[in-house]
């Protein structure tokens, strides 16, 4: 999976959390969770381990916040991701030409900047096919063609009452947007890291 090969330990899973699916900054994070900051900034730096009091706590609130992950996920990257799935990328030079032949349908889509990181990066490939957003799980990562043919990708959210809209991802500037009929939504199946992400 993507999350197994980019988010390789607790302390950038739980920042990818905090980044990529809420879009919130660290001070923003510490407070709605009731975490002290250096505490969270010792587990996002890896300076300090998390404890299992402390990780059932986080579990319980990022659920309130629809964000459903597993211990086992937090701790070991195994087990259900909150990202979904995508495989791990290989180094096969012809991987984008058999993915197109084995996906006629589908679509790629070169990473333009750094607003996804720290799950994607300039240059990464997604492959994605057309799909109807209903049948896709509540936050999951969708690829949404905008005016112009612009592609953002975006966070799918619910709502309980049945109204799908589309949240910005990571450090992205782009507005959250309400679904139309018009949009395409494309579900990502597949990944090919260009660049290795550099670690601090």
């Amino acid at each position: 999976m993507l999350i197994e090969s980019r988010l390789k330990n607790f302390p950038s899973r739980v920042k990818a959390i905090r980044t990529t699916l809420l879009g919130i900054t660290r001070d923003e994070f510490a407070k709605r969770f009731n975490i002290p900051n250096p505490t969270l900034a010792n587990w996002e730096t890896g300076k300090v381990a998390i404890t299992t009091a402390s990780i059932s706590k986080l579990i319980n609130e990022l659920a309130k916040e629809n964000i459903v992950v597993t211990e086992e996920w937090l701790i070991n990257g195994r087990g259900d991701s909150p990202f979904g799935e995508a495989p791990i990328p290989n180094s096969d030079s012809n991987e984008e030409s058999f993915f197109l032949l084995a996906n006629p349908k589908a679509i790629l889509f070169e990473i333009p900047d750094n607003s996804y990181e720290p799950l994607y990066y300039p240059g990464d490939l997604i492959g994605a096919l057309l799909i109807d957003p209903a049948i896709l799980p509540h936050m999951s990562l969708a690829l949404i063609e905008g005016k112009k043919n612009k592609m953002y990708i975006k966070k799918l959210v619910v709502s309980d009452k049945g109204l799908v809209c589309f949240l910005p991802v990571g450090p992205s500037l782009t507005k959250a947007i309400d679904y139309k009929p018009s949009m395409k939504v494309y579900k990502i199946i597949w990944f090919k890291a260009q660049h290795t992400a550099i670690t601090s």
